[in-house]
């Protein structure tokens, strides 16, 4: 992942052509990982609270028809939290930072 941000950080490679196409991307990423910050938030009080009704109800409820819906939510749970989405998206919308930074440098 790390070539792959270092390659993308290279704005003199890039065609002068691309470059609005690509500060345009990094706006959206941007406006993208706030949102995804405020959901993963809110999915990580609500995956504590699965989670806790999943220990509490299995041994109880463990052979019932709507158990197996409650388990397979905590596979789906357990599936985004082990894809980690905001180690993911921090990197590159750390790009977008960046560029600003050497924007403002550049135009003083």
């Amino acid at each position: 992942m790390a070539a792959a941000i270092a390659f993308v950080t290279q704005r003199s490679t890039l065609d002068h052509t691309l470059t609005s196409l690509v500060d345009d991307a990094l706006k959206v990423l941007r406006t993208t990982s706030r949102r995804l910050t405020k959901a993963l938030a809110v999915h990580t009080t609500e995956a504590r609270i699965l989670s806790r009704l999943h220990y509490k109800g299995n041994n109880q409820y463990r052979n019932t028809t709507f158990w197996r819906r409650v388990v397979e939510c905590k596979r789906v749970v357990e599936r985004i939290e082990r894809l980690d989405p905001k180690n993911v998206i921090e990197p590159l919308r750390g790009i977008f930072y960046q560029t600003e930074a050497a924007n403002q440098t550049v135009n003083m």
